[in-house]
């Protein structure tokens, strides 16, 4: 989860665990289901968002630096984490079978750069149903490539949410 910036063919290219990739054309059919399904998730966060922007903030740039937590990371993990609550009761409430198509769809659009540099592959095998290395078999990825997908994909249907 190292850096975000353009890429050549679709302006978004992140990095994670020293691995390349980049977010690929998305159907506007796909973007409309997931823009949908993640609308209800806006309103809390931006309460959370609005409620103490500069903790939310220390806690961005603690993340960034890779620091030892101080007080200030700690508390701000406290107030994100005890106002968190409507945000997981609406993960909770979402029927697997739709978090997994929303998952799905983004990791379809997600390719990774080959070993040695040499040209781009998909990360989602759709004849396995599953990603193609292990090593991206995480929870800590999925959410960074997914976030990826949706500031890249999503971002006329929310033109002025936060950025990091």
């Amino acid at each position: 989860m190292d850096d975000f910036g353009g890429g050549p063919q679709t302006g978004f290219d992140f990095t994670y665990d020293g691995k390349s990739f980049q977010v690929g054309v998305m159907s506007i059919f796909d973007q409309k289901r997931i823009a949908t399904k993640i609308a209800p998730f806006i309103v809390p966060l931006a309460k959370l968002y609005m409620a103490n922007p500069a903790m939310i903030a220390d806690l961005a740039a603690s993340s960034k630096d890779g620091a030892e937590k101080s007080e200030k990371t700690k508390a701000a993990l406290d107030f994100v984490v005890g106002n968190f609550d409507s945000i997981a009761k609406l993960l909770s409430e979402m029927p697997d079978e739709v978090s997994d198509s929303l998952m799905i769809s983004c990791f379809k659009v997600i390719k990774i750069k080959r070993p040695g540099g040499v040209g781009w592959e998909d990360i989602w095998n759709d004849q396995a149903h599953c990603l193609q290395y292990d090593d991206l078999n995480d929870l800590m990825f999925a959410g960074v490539a997914i976030s990826a997908v949706i500031r890249s994909r999503l971002k006329t249907f929310f033109p002025s949410g936060p950025t990091t």
